[in-house]
């Protein structure tokens, strides 16, 4: 029996990975200026930067997103660029 998931370097087999699924559509967060994407190894997350001012908004919606008061579109010119890597820079 082949392990299609086996990782590299255990008991000498080759790793076949899974390949990596696309994160599902946001919704409205898609295009919100309040919309921080946070990802890690095995995910990524939608935090809505709103929650921080008013608690009406959750930190982490359900996703997709269909209706939202609070939002606001982002600029387009991508200078509000708020993708972060959990963990920080490793050296």
């Amino acid at each position: 029996m082949v392990n299609h998931f086996a990782r590299p370097g255990r008991g000498g087999r080759e790793a076949n990975y899974a390949p990596r699924m696309p994160s599902p559509p946001a919704g409205l967060c898609d295009s919100c200026r309040h919309q921080q994407v946070v990802r890690t190894k095995r995910s990524s997350f939608s935090l809505c930067r709103r929650w921080k001012e008013d608690a009406r908004y959750p930190r982490y919606p359900r996703l997709p997103v269909l209706r939202c008061r609070g939002h606001e579109p982002a600029p387009a010119t991508g200078e509000d660029d708020c993708s972060i890597s959990a963990g920080g820079p490793r050296g």
